[in-house]
């Protein structure tokens, strides 16, 4: 999702396929506020497999799941020098992974997120 939102370029990686592995990115429409009509989505349909999108060598997706990482520390960063109550609780900060929840959770109500490409995994490995 960071790709498609534009908070992650993939314009100078290192890796030449890895820069148009998702193609053109128009990430203006993702960053408006969801139609009315996808705000009060059924989970039923908020749990349909996501599009598959680009399949990545595992190179390629530790160095997306490394800049995702280093992008949702900063945020969690700034908005613990904005002192923004970014998750509601009232304790006045968010972090990476309380953000990258979010992202999850969104991605699954919006349709518009929804409809975004996901990397598959070429040869996937075992995380602990």
């Amino acid at each position: 999702m960071l790709v498609h939102l534009g908070v992650i370029s993939l314009s100078e990686a290192r890796d030449a396929r890895l820069r148009t592995a998702f193609g053109e990115i128009d990430s203006a429409t993702l960053l408006e506020l969801p139609a009315s009509d996808d705000r009060g989505r059924a989970e039923e349909e908020s749990s349909l497999a996501p599009k598959p999108g680009p399949t990545l060598t595992p190179s390629q997706v530790a160095s997306l799941r490394a800049a995702s990482i280093t992008a949702l520390d900063a945020f969690a960063s700034r908005a613990h020098v904005l002192k923004l109550d970014l998750n509601g609780a009232g304790s006045g900060g968010a972090t990476a992974v309380g953000l990258d929840g979010w992202l999850w959770s969104a991605a699954k109500k919006r349709e518009d997120w929804r409809a975004c490409e996901r990397f598959v995994e070429r040869e996937p490995g075992v995380f602990f």
